[in-house]
This record gives structure tokens, C-alpha cells and sequence, in this order.
């Protein structure tokens, strides 16, 4: 993968670990066509009938690129995923000031942040039936 230790072994890395011990595919460096361009997403999470583009940054520097990754993706979510507060801060302004409309969907995460969604949305997507084997298990079915 393109980046440095940061970009790749402390942000990409723990989130493609979590989202494959959830069971999702995670496909990286994916080709993308946007207009003419080919451009590359960092990762891409399909996690049941979610597609997430995760994009590391370390400045806001590319974010319109990122945005315009995930728009020729269609029907994903985009998930910046930031190293520290001062990042997200200035990210989430590029945003704001560039009009970004807010589909696809763009989350600023950290990396405790990216980790939590990716715990949430399993579970919402694969809801656990435990209730439902005890309940079986105390009336004898």
C-alpha cells in the first residue's frame, strides 16, 4: 500500500483487521474511474449490503479527490479516517467549504471512531439470535 508508517500501519491497518474478524471482504489499493482518471481508494469494506471507502489522510489536502472517489463508487460510505483532532478539524472544514452534498455518506473518524462503526454496523447488520436460543432452550423446543 502507498503511504507512510502512519497512513498505513497505524490507521489502515487495525480498521482492515477489525472489519475481516467481523467477516466483511476488504479489498485495497482498489482501482476506481473517476471521469477519465483512474484514481486508488486506500480500502474498501463490504460489510453485508454496506461498501465503505476508507481514504487515510493526513491533512485535508486531497479530500475533493476522496469525495469524488466514493461519488463514482455509488451508494457507499466515504469514512475519512484522521490521526489526530487537529486533522479532523481542518477536514471537516474543506468539507464545509467546499459544499460537498452528503451523499455518499462522509464520516471524519478516528481510528477508536472507525473501529466503534465497524462494531455497530455489524451488529446491525447481523443482529445476534442468542435471545432467541435461550428462549428455545427454556421451553424445551
Amino acid at each position: 500500500m502507498k503511504g507512510g508508517y502512519v497512513h498505513n500501519r497505524l490507521l489502515l491497518a487495525p480498521v482492515d483487521r477489525r472489519a475481516r474478524e467481523l467477516g466483511a471482504r476488504v479489498d485495497h489499493e482498489v482501482a476506481i474511474n473517476v471521469g477519465d482518471r483512474v484514481l486508488f481508494g486506500d480500502l474498501v469494506i463490504n460489510l453485508g449490503s454496506r461498501r465503505i471507502l476508507v481514504e487515510a489522510e493526513m491533512s485535508s489536502r486531497r479530500i475533493p479527490k476522496d469525495v469524488a472517489k466514493a461519488s463514482a463508487l455509488e451508494g457507499c460510505e466515504l469514512w475519512i479516517l484522521v490521526p489526530n483532532p487537529r486533522v479532523a478539524a481542518s477536514v471537516r472544514r474543506k468539507l464545509e467549504r467546499s459544499h460537498v452534498r452528503m451523499e455518499p455518506r462522509i464520516f471524519v473518524f478516528s481510528l477508536p471512531q472507525a473501529l466503534q462503526r465497524l462494531g455497530d454496523l455489524f451488529h446491525l447488520n447481523f443482529g445476534s439470535n442468542e435471545g432467541e436460543k435461550t428462549e428455545e432452550k427454556e421451553t424445551g423446543n
